[in-house]
């Protein structure tokens, strides 16, 4: 499950690596399973995780130009999944087949670092405004906005909306989208970005820029979404709030993808030169060996020059340069040192637990 409910104020948390690969498709009871259409279906569920682009995936797929979903099944199962136990298929694509499919058909990848979301979201329920979170009725309205934040591999956090939380942020707060003073209040959680969303109904589809056309009951959700150099918002309805959720996530996924997903590059693409200084322990060597071999934009991490002063590494990353930067600068390991690039060397990089302990 992607939405993480935190159990204390003291949990550091940093960019999420995902498992895009995997799908899960409900199956109801007695239903007899057309496993070329499943696999299909699924292979489409993957594709928008991995590329963040739902809307070329489903043109694709509208246009039957996925290719075959068969030959990229390395696992299929059925499990359970909620508390309704809901039977599910759970299908599981090969990583390298898939990430080729990806190329072939021209979609971005989104490297599988994925930011945090905190999560502050208010619902009018007839003018009783509450926190989504604080109500004994609510696990639904959770579960509905982890399954679609799941679906598109969306990292997701809650606060635990405690006396702290309380006392920092207001239902005001969150309802008139005031993210710069929520974020203050959030820093205790050290996510990568802060979301804030209002639920309400409205009758009729009238908005600011067109007419209402229809007197049916809708659901609607206003999302604003802070993080490092951006803001964003939009606005999702739907004949239920599961609907509206679900569009909204799917606005997200896509805005997200735009922002972070890179087109592969071409083989042949020259090795990410970079240089890491505060590197004095052997423990130290092997923990950034690990997290870079362990970057899912990165296909090796090979030392070139070790010295008492710094490392370089030379990196095969298919997403080149800048896809291998945002992966990097997506997670809190290595941090960026702004300054005169030596020659030879794309990036250089400090080790941050480095910076922390002085010298």
């Amino acid at each position: 499950m992607l939405l993480v409910l935190l159990a204390g104020p003291w949990l550091t948390v940093r960019a999420e690596t995902v498992d895009a690969f995997v799908a899960r498709l409900p199956v109801a009871d007695g239903e007899q399973l057309d496993l070329d259409a499943a696999f299909e279906q699924a292979l489409e569920q993957v594709l928008v995780k991995l590329s963040g682009s739902p809307e070329q995936v489903a043109l694709l797929a509208e246009l039957d130009g996925l290719g075959a979903a068969g030959p990229l099944v390395i696992q299929r199962g059925f499990v359970t999944g909620g508390e309704s136990e809901q039977r599910l298929l759970e299908v599981r694509f090969s990583e390298a087949a898939t990430r080729q499919r990806l190329t072939e058909l021209g979609l971005p990848i989104w490297p599988l670092e994925r930011p945090t979301t905190l999560v502050w979201a208010v619902i009018d329920r007839g003018g009783d405004r509450s926190f989504l979170g604080s109500g004994a009725d609510d696990e639904e309205i959770l579960q509905l906005l982890t399954d679609a934040a799941e679906v598109r591999a969306i990292p997701l956090l809650l606060p635990l909306l405690d006396l702290e939380d309380l006392r920092q942020v207001s239902i005001t707060d969150v309802w008139g989208g005031f993210v710069d003073a929520v974020r203050q209040a959030s820093d205790r959680y050290e996510p990568n970005q802060v979301m804030l969303i209002r639920a309400f109904k409205v009758v009729g589809n009238a908005g600011a820029f067109r007419p209402r056309t229809t007197d049916r009951e809708q659901w609607a959700t206003r999302w604003v979404v802070r993080g490092d150099g951006f803001y964003e918002r939009w606005e999702s309805r739907g004949a239920d709030l599961a609907e509206s959720i679900n569009r909204g996530m799917a606005e997200m996924a896509g805005r997200m993808g735009r922002r972070f997903a890179v087109i592969p590059e071409l083989e042949g693409t020259p090795a990410v030169q970079i240089r890491v200084y505060g590197i004095r322990q052997p423990a130290e060597y092997s923990q950034v060996l690990k997290y870079l071999a362990e970057l899912s934009v990165v296909n090796s991490a090979d030392p070139v020059t070790v010295t008492p002063d710094y490392v370089d590494f030379s990196i095969d990353s298919p997403a080149g340069l800048s896809g291998f930067t945002q992966a990097v600068d997506r997670g809190r390991t290595l941090q960026a040192l702004a300054g005169r690039v030596p020659a030879g060397v794309d990036r250089v990089y400090q080790l941050a637990t480095a910076g922390r302990g002085g010298g």
